[in-house]
């Protein structure tokens, strides 16, 4: 620790070449232009939305008793016959085998029907298990059977999840859905009569489970933010399966017919019994893959769902790295302006990429903190979740490795590594350790019930931040990263902007500007700012939002430590503050 407090306390080993702007910058001030036609939207994951089946977000319940409200599940002869013939049941050893049997046999004579989910299904195993636990059983399933449990019972339901963002809790939240919908009317051209959204839930496990959700969501924004437009919000079934089909169909492979046996390969059964709608129309556009084409040309918006980047850069990118047709119309509607992509927690990792000063940007894929600064990052594909229970983490790997995809994700956000979920989750010191390691300039993570909107030009880039909480900016250019003997040790530079801050990155200068939002004020002396319970580094700046002198902590194993320099500076709100952005702020890492 002593060598970091070294290395922070010798500007010498920093020359600092940000430029900070404060308020009356011309060239800052063009960053918060509220015209500004941005072209990206990098939301952190967490964005809690007022539905019927997320009361919990709510103000209100104002949902119509036809709306949709919980998934149900169906536990009768035939539906539990059908799931003991299937090959991913057959192939359970046999003390799994045995409990199923034991709590199964019940249904036979009493059908049920389950509202809710896994915990509702494990409530409803407990009262029939005898000499183990029903619900201990349920959770330390393998992953296969673990799925195959809930699709195979899960029923059909013609009801459809509602939303209302006006009753929702989170202001921010309802703001970020209406600017999206706001900036997609603005690629609309004067001769289309309709704005024209699409909603890909490919990174999901199941692509059909959200689909109602995202286009209820968005249709509602529209509602809201263009009343008096007419607003088509359109799901696109495009998934890993189908797009593998797709693909091998121009190999002259037809894989239409075997989508089911496609999806149960990647963990997914029985959808065309809980979703027969969807799957029917998965198939027909295998069959007709053109139709997409027109469809991916006729979009002004498209919004990419959380879950897992890894699946949606499958459906997007060929298994050889390069786009697919309908990456490519998004590209090229990107570069000509007639597009906004955003996405949410995966649906923003997985836009990484391209390259930026000569260098690959890439994607991360998975990891926490801790792990990555005991063992670093690797160029591998993720583990598959809970595969440490199943014993069968490929390559060596631990559940909570550190993985990235060097070749990057699809290339549309290129100024460095994009990580969400971020301060609630403590991913400063991955994300930093991963800059360093693949020499990324820049990295920028975005926390939860939050949006980074970017801009993309030829000679700059602009960006805003919206939402209940920042985003994080690693620049690591004069950075330093050792490492020896199982320890790290990283030193860099910080920013933190949150609700209302602009930034403007000049590809000229390679300078960042910043612009605060109108309500903050520089802070001069150290004022405590209260944090959200999540997240330390976060919580350990805000208690020292304005400090002159550095400040340690350790946390994950892992010691921390800031250093403000003459190039430091704090923003917070003059009343009641909330939120405590900064500039310039050197950090060090070391475990």
């Amino acid at each position: 620790m002593n060598q970091i407090v070294h290395f922070l306390k010798t500007n010498t080993l920093f020359p600092l070449l940000l430029v900070v702007a404060l308020h009356f910058s011309n060239s800052a001030q063009a960053a918060g232009n509220s015209e500004v036609s941005y072209n990206l939207v990098l939301a952190g994951g967490g964005l809690k939305t007022c539905a019927s089946m997320s009361l919990s977000s709510c103000k209100t319940d104002s949902f119509s008793e036809s709306a949709k409200r919980a998934n149900q599940f169906h536990f009768s002869s035939d539906s539990v016959d059908r799931f003991k013939q299937s090959q991913v049941f057959k192939k359970q050893n046999e003390i799994i085998k045995s409990r199923f049997n034991t709590i199964l046999e019940h249904f036979y004579a009493s059908p049920i029907t389950i509202s809710g989910g896994v915990r509702e299904i494990a409530q409803e195993f407990e009262k029939h298990a005898a000499g183990f636990s029903g619900i201990d059983f349920v959770y330390d399933l393998p992953n296969d059977i673990y799925y195959a449990l809930q699709d195979f019972f899960e029923t059909a339901n013609e009801r459809r999840e509602e939303v209302n963002l006006r009753e929702n809790k989170s202001t921010k939240v309802a703001q970020i859905y209406m600017d999206f919908v706001t900036q997609a009317n603005l690629k609309r051209a004067p001769s289309d009569e309709q704005l024209r959204i699409g909603v890909l839930t490919s990174s999901s496990r199941d692509a059909f489970a959200s689909a109602d959700f995202y286009q209820a969501a968005f249709e509602n924004a529209a509602k809201l933010a263009v009343p008096n437009v007419k607003v088509i919000v359109e799901w696109i079934p495009l998934d890993e399966s189908l797009s593998y089909a797709i693909q091998m169909q121009q190999k002259g492979f037809d894989l239409c017919d075997q989508l089911d046996s496609l999806k149960a390969q990647r963990l997914v059964f029985n959808r065309h019994v809980a979703y027969p709608v969807k799957a029917k129309l998965q198939t027909d556009i295998c069959k007709k893959p053109d139709s997409l084409i027109v469809t991916f040309q006729s979009l002004h918006g498209l919004f990419i769902n959380g879950g897992d980047q890894s699946k949606t850069l499958n459906t997007l990118v060929t298994h050889d790295g390069k786009d697919t047709r309908w990456l490519s119309i998004v590209k090229t509607k990107l570069h000509q302006g007639t597009l906004i992509l955003g996405g949410t927690s995966a649906g923003t990792a997985v836009q990484a990429g391209g390259i930026f000063n000569y260098r690959q940007i890439p994607m991360i894929s998975s990891g926490d903190s801790e792990v990555a600064f005991i063992r670093g990052g690797f160029a591998l594909p993720p583990p598959p979740f809970g595969c440490e229970k199943d014993k069968n983490c490929p390559h060596g790997l631990l559940e909570d490795d550190l993985t990235f995809n060097p070749r990057g994700g699809l290339g549309t956000f290129t100024l460095g590594i994009t990580d969400t979920h971020f301060s609630e989750r403590d991913r400063e010191a991955r994300l930093a350790l991963l800059n360093m390691q693949t020499k990324t300039r820049f990295g920028f993570g975005v926390d939860e019930a939050t949006a980074l909107f970017v801009a993309q030009g030829k000679n700059d880039t602009q960006m805003k931040i919206v939402g209940e909480g920042g985003v994080f900016i690693t620049d690591v250019q004069n950075g330093i990263f050792k490492t020896q003997a199982g320890k790290n040790q990283v030193v860099g530079l910080s920013h933190y902007l949150t609700d209302g801050d602009n930034i403007l990155f000049d590809a000229q200068t390679q300078e960042m500007l910043f612009t605060f939002s109108p309500g903050k004020q520089k802070v001069v002396e150290p004022t405590s700012i209260k944090a959200p319970e999540k997240g330390e580094w976060r919580k350990q700046v805000y208690l020292h939002c304005g400090t002159t002198s550095f400040h340690r902590w350790s946390d994950m194993k892992i010691a921390f430590l800031v250093n403000p320099s003459q190039e430091t500076q704090f923003f917070a709100t003059s009343n009641n503050p909330k939120h405590c952005s900064y500039v310039n702020l050197l950090f060090g890492m070391e475990n």
